[in-house]
């Protein structure tokens, strides 16, 4: 596995402020298994990853940044202005369309609401 960092994950860095660079207002994280085979070898298995987006609204007269689990988030209602929903939806579709051509063979993690956990196709 070779994995390899390019920022943040938690950052002011929006769309808007960046001189319109995309891909600055999110991130990923990996998740994986190791276990020992029946040689006492260390394998990976169930290697996927998570997309994250940064929320960055106004509560109590306060600046929040609310780090959001993609695939949750787009099964659960969000209480969101609609720019925001938008910026969200545009994250989306970019960094899912990037990770489809430069990822080999790690798949998104997925979310299911009525047991509440990941999961891999």
């Amino acid at each position: 596995i070779i994995i390899w960092s390019l920022g943040n994950i938690i950052s002011n860095q929006r769309v808007s402020t960046m001189n319109n660079m995309e891909h600055t207002d999110g991130g990923s994280s990996l998740q994986f298994s190791l276990y020992r085979d029946s040689t006492g070898e260390v394998k990976f298995k169930n290697i996927g990853y998570h997309l994250h987006w940064v929320w960055l609204h106004n509560k109590d007269d306060r600046k929040r940044y609310q780090i959001l689990p993609i695939s949750k988030s787009e099964k659960i209602l969000l209480n969101m202005e609609e720019k925001s929903k938008k910026e969200l939806n545009k994250f989306i579709d970019n960094e899912r369309s990037l990770y489809l051509q430069n990822n080999i063979n790690v798949p998104e993690f997925q979310y299911n609401l009525k047991s509440d956990s990941y999961y891999l196709e």
